[in-house]
């Protein structure tokens, strides 16, 4: 009996490998041929290139020949067939990625990331670029205009009293200020001017018609003196933040939710013809139909968990919304109930995760048995898409047909089954040349008639108040009313957003039509109030009640006086 080579331990005669170990079976070296590894020290076989026992190659010189027996011959004929093998392969990879990318083509896509794409393109495109647009409005932390409203109506008797007759206010908003001026003028009188200015926790106000004081109010004082409460609200400004932050966090949860879809859920077809039932027409064409994996769904969860209780940038946005330091700063850590704010956030999504995760396989299974998602596609444009809720037994249904330059119509509905009845339906049809759209919807329901609006706008042009310049139609034909926006150049600069109301006996008592402009400038002109300084920081109750019971008088009287020359 011999002993294996590798391990030591006996070997069967005749056996061909190691029931221990695995190794070959080779012939004991003798005497006259063998040699140790000048690495390790082991014994080696002739013609060996590596060590058995440590794997380092070997030199000519340390390996005397030696034929090599049969089995291992064989052994090196497979494993050498399979190296090939899989070089090949590995080749034909190369060359069907890489190579297209040299001549200018693209790899064909899956199956799965084509749907994603698809969808990608048609919906979260235009969702995201919304929320990037709202978010810098919104998230500016400033705002500056002179906005003036005028009104008027189709009853000569009530315009007598409305030509001439405007609200003025002027705004000058910062992060951390507010300054506004209002002016009321009733047919050509003012009647009332205000004015009014926070900065940094001070309030001042000024009432020019009444008298020449300027009222001063240290907030933070007030505050501590009146509640008891040690703040400083000089502290406290308007959180800052961009869109373009929020769109990339969005677009981030946006792709792995998409790893739900995998090319085992997704079933290709080609040359399918389908028919657009409320749009017409017919088409032939590839559909891509999606059927949720209870797996892949739990991977998914699993995977958006992490996400959650990594991510340093959904923190540190949050964080700038919330600004915890700015708001203990102001109110003291008692604004949290003495708890910390980053703490208690990253506890908040720790248990988020932790809830997917504990929930991920039910969610999954749900999923798997609640949905189909369908896409239909002409070319490389998608023309349906179908959603089937099994527990409802309906499908939600998007139709598309045509182009933006020639004209896009969209239909969306609930198909129950029943042709003679749809919950709702969404019918929209438009053009878009450039910046400019000109298109219309109508929303149909069997409880509430139809509602539709037309539209012909530049989103290039836009008000300060982030509305784009054009027309705007709506009509309810239920309720015999309709209401217009026309947004333009205001005749005396800024711009003028002119609304008009229309309607029956049951709408408007005294008349049929309102025109509400308001005009807008794109930087206001407000002023800090000006007078005598009276500081009121310390006014006891009974002070307070005196001053504003004072200036209720002296408003009244004023107003009555100025008033009663135009009605009498």
């Amino acid at each position: 009996m011999k002993n294996c080579s590798n391990c030591g331990k006996p070997l069967e005669d005749g056996a061909a490998l190691c029931e221990s170990c695995g190794a070959v079976a080779l012939e004991s070296p003798s005497a006259g041929n063998q040699t140790t590894c000048p690495h390790c020290g082991k014994a080696l076989y002739a013609n060996a290139r590596f060590c058995p026992n440590c794997g380092k190659e070997l030199s000519e010189a340390s390996s005397p020949a030696q034929k090599i027996p049969a089995s291992e011959n064989k052994r090196r004929l497979i494993f050498g067939g399979a190296a090939a093998a899989v070089l090949v392969l590995l080749a034909v990879v190369i060359f069907a990625k890489v190579i297209p990318s040299l001549t200018g083509g693209k790899p064909a896509a899956q199956p799965a990331a084509q749907f994603v794409s698809y969808q990608k393109d048609l919906l979260a495109e235009q969702a995201l670029s919304s929320l990037e647009r709202t978010m810098d409005i919104y998230g500016a932390g400033s705002f500056s205009t002179d906005m003036t409203v005028t009104v008027s109506v189709d009853n000569d008797e009530l315009n007598h009293f409305l030509t001439d007759s405007s609200l003025l206010m002027k705004l000058d908003l910062k992060p951390d200020s507010l300054v506004a001026n209002g002016e009321f003028t009733l047919m050509g009188s003012s009647l009332f001017t205000g004015d009014f200015l926070y900065d940094k926790g001070t309030l001042e106000f000024a009432l020019p018609d009444l008298n020449d004081s300027c009222y001063v109010m240290d907030l933070s004082k007030l505050a501590s003196r009146l509640g008891g409460m040690d703040v400083d609200l000089s502290v406290l400004k308007l959180p800052e933040f961009s869109g373009k932050d929020w769109r990339t966090l969005a677009e981030t949860y946006l792709d792995l939710v998409c790893t739900a879809v995998t090319e085992e859920s997704v079933e290709m077809e080609k040359d399918v013809r389908f028919t657009l039932t409320e749009l017409g027409g017919s088409y032939t064409g590839t559909t891509y139909t999606f059927t949720p994996r209870a797996e892949d769904v739990e991977a998914m969860l699993i995977k958006l968990a992490g996400q959650l209780e990594g991510d340093k940038t959904l923190r540190k946005l949050i964080l700038e919304l919330v600004n915890p330091s700015m708001l203990s700063a102001a109110f003291g850590m008692d604004v949290f109930d003495s708890a910390d704010f980053e703490e208690e956030l990253d506890e908040g999504l720790t248990e988020l995760a932790e809830e997917l995760r504990d929930n991920a396989a039910d969610i999954g299974e749900a999923a798997e048995e609640a949905f189909t998602w369908t896409l239909y596609v002409e070319g490389k444009e998608v023309r349906m898409i179908r959603i089937t809720d099994h527990y409802a037994e309906e499908d939600l249904v998007v139709e598309c047909s045509g182009t933006e330059a020639e004209g896009l119509s969209t239909a969306f509905y609930v198909d129950s089954g029943d042709s003679d009845y749809r919950p709702f339906t969404v019918l929209s049809t438009y053009t878009k040349k450039g910046k400019a759209y000109t298109g219309e919807i109508s929303f149909t329901s069997p409880h509430d008639g139809t509602i539709d609006c037309s539209y012909d706008i530049d989103t290039g042009k836009q008000s300060v108040l982030g509305i784009p310049y054009g027309t705007y139609d709506v009509d309810v034909s239920h309720d015999d009313i309709s209401i217009k926006l026309e947004v333009a150049d205001g005749s005396e600069g800024g711009t003028d957003h002119i609304l008009t109301l229309r309607g029956n006996e049951y709408v408007f008592d005294d008349f049929s039509r309102m025109d509400i402009t308001v005009n807008t400038t794109a930087k206001s002109s407000a002023k800090r109030p000006s007078g005598t300084t009276v500081d009121i920081t310390g006014y006891s109750d009974e002070e307070y009640d005196e001053l504003f019971e004072e200036l209720g008088t002296a408003f009244y009287q004023d107003l009555m006086e100025k008033v009663e020359p135009l009605v009498g």
